[in-house]
């Protein structure tokens, strides 16, 4: 089989956004986790254990910014893949950032956000138009640079916390999720309808869309 070269997404079937409790994440992840052990071992033995109260601490003092109880729920079940550099494909093809590496790719990315002042971002949907946000975390990262990205401060018809994909080459930005909770879910959702398989990729079979083999 021929390695995969992980593209940008151009595509996101966006219907469903819907928020999820917090309280429906251990069925989420009973389901990712089940998907995984069955289809993508590899994959599941790169989700790192829980983040801790100092981890936390450590990404809100970075980026300053407080993370909602949601999302810190997520992270108390996996704190992101690890190693980062080495792990294989996981969520809608990209690699998962724990907490270290949300802070150390958003420092990155601030540091540039001077160069980019006069660059204006194109989104479909509630987002904020700057290239970059300071209230955007990090959350994956595709072979391309490409990001999904916690929004924590949309304009007003957002929601705090939602989901946004972001280009690193492209102004398009758009949401793909309400929440990382209801991001999670559909996910989960989509692995079970056989919409991922596996294909291997620089560091061992990784997920892949189906319809981009």
């Amino acid at each position: 089989m021929p390695v995969v070269s992980w593209s940008p997404l151009r595509r996101h079937d966006t219907t469903g956004l819907t928020e999820h409790p917090v309280t429906d994440l251990s069925d989420t992840w009973d389901r990712i986790h089940h998907w995984l052990a069955a289809h993508a071992p590899a994959v599941l033995a790169s989700l790192a254990p829980p983040a801790t109260d100092e981890q936390f601490r450590q990404v809100e003092s970075v980026t300053g910014t407080a993370l909602p109880e949601h999302v810190k729920a997520c992270y108390r079940v996996h704190n992101g893949q690890a190693p980062f550099h080495r792990a294989p494909a996981f969520l809608y093809g990209h690699r998962w950032h724990g907490l270290a590496d949300m802070a150390d790719y958003w420092e990155t990315l601030h540091s540039l956000r001077g160069e980019f002042a006069e660059v204006r971002g194109a989104p479909r949907g509630p987002i904020r138009k700057d290239w970059w946000h300071r209230k955007w975390l990090p959350l994956t990262r595709d072979g391309a640079g490409d990001l999904h990205c916690l929004d924590l401060f949309p304009p007003k018809r957002g929601h705090v916390g939602q989901v946004i994909y972001w280009y690193h080459d492209e102004s398009e930005r758009f949401v793909v999720a309400n929440s990382l909770p209801a991001w999670l879910a559909l996910f989960a959702a989509e692995l079970e309808r056989g919409e991922f398989t596996t294909a291997p990729d620089t560091h061992g079979p990784g997920l892949v869309r189906v319809r981009d083999l």
